[in-house]
């Protein structure tokens, strides 16, 4: 399957279980983050004054908000919360597994 990831955020490409596993939480924190920062990407009133109506400052907004998720990913706690949900779910499973 090719790589469509548009970033490096969105790549998972980690050699080990444990990279992967970062990565993957990294990039569920990258998502949350972005979908807490949409609406305020909604066009209002004060934006069309700062940024005008335009068909691009709509695209300009929602890079924006990708951008700043991907800045703020890592960040905010909620990946390592997830990496370690994760581990755990890991550890479990190969526990089960061995008689």
């Amino acid at each position: 399957m090719p790589d469509l990831a548009l970033t490096g955020a969105g790549r998972i490409d980690g050699t080990t279980p444990k990279q992967k596993v970062q990565q993957a939480a990294k990039a569920f924190e990258q998502q949350f983050v972005a979908q807490l920062l949409r609406p305020l990407s909604e066009s209002g009133e004060d934006e069309e004054k700062l940024f005008g109506s335009d068909p691009g400052t709509n695209a300009f907004r929602g890079l924006l908000v990708e951008g700043l998720a991907e800045h703020a990913a890592g960040g905010l706690g909620i990946a390592r919360l997830v990496e370690e949900a994760m581990a755990g779910k890991i550890r479990e499973r190969g526990s089960a597994a061995k008689p």
